[in-house]
């Protein structure tokens, strides 16, 4: 159910062209006292890969480019699969990482 062998090449593909908001996401995310959660980056949940995943809260963080305007229908489809399994989202846009950090922030710590 959760980090399936058979997605690590995409994991790793993914991990390796992080969009600029993913890369920055990430380094507020890993710095060391976020909460005392710790979050895993490109993380594979139901056959599924999630940007952002914190295990001990059940937590998953997408962060939507370019590519996500065209998949609307997955993205929905993928997200109440990936519900059904008690785990949260919390989605935003690339422009509101990079543009609106503090209510991004805020929302997370909302979360946590």
């Amino acid at each position: 159910m959760f980090f399936r062998k058979k997605d690590k090449e995409k994991r790793r593909i993914l991990r390796n062209n992080m969009t600029r908001a993913e890369k920055y996401l990430w380094e507020e995310l890993r710095k060391k006292g976020r909460a005392g959660y710790r979050f895993r980056r490109q993380f594979s949940v139901a056959g599924f890969v999630v940007d952002f995943y914190c295990m001990e809260t059940r937590l998953a963080i997408e962060v939507d480019g370019e590519y996500h305007k065209y998949n609307q229908d997955y993205d929905r489809e993928r997200e109440e699969i990936i519900k059904q399994m008690g785990i949260e989202f919390l989605r935003f846009s690339n422009e509101e990482v990079i543009k609106n950090w503090e209510i991004v922030n805020l929302k997370i710590e909302k979360k946590l």
